[in-house]
């Protein structure tokens, strides 16, 4: 991705996420990145538990919500894994969930989602 590409995306989250945070139940656009920074200590639920949290949906409606999510993903096996003993390409599964959980209307992805993220069929 060119520097000028990079600028554009970040501008546009930014912008995004200013007015997504107005109406974060609204739909909203959620940017993510190549290179995700999560706790390692964390799990994986945990990470998305506070996604949820983030995005002000109801405890009452999040654990399905997070089911929903980890089944789309396929990261149901490892929602009990801690996030440091992932692998890169688990890890970046994780930004998407991530980003998925907060139910945003567009979802800007920092290099092609699909790069090394799930196994081919």
């Amino acid at each position: 991705m060119s520097a000028s590409s990079y600028a554009l995306l970040q501008y546009i989250a930014a912008a995004a996420r200013r007015e997504s945070e107005r109406r974060v139940r609204a739909g909203g656009v959620v940017y993510v990145t190549a290179a995700p920074g999560f706790y390692p200590f964390l799990t994986v639920r945990d990470v998305l538990e506070y996604a949820s949290a983030r995005a002000s949906i109801t405890r009452r409606n999040a654990p399905a919500l997070i089911e929903r999510v980890l089944g789309a993903t396929q990261l149901r096996e490892k929602a009990d894994s801690r996030v440091g003993v992932l692998s890169p390409a688990e890890i970046r599964t994780l930004a998407l969930a991530e980003a998925l959980v907060r139910e945003p209307a567009v979802v800007l992805f920092d290099a092609d989602p699909g790069e090394g993220t799930f196994a081919s069929t």
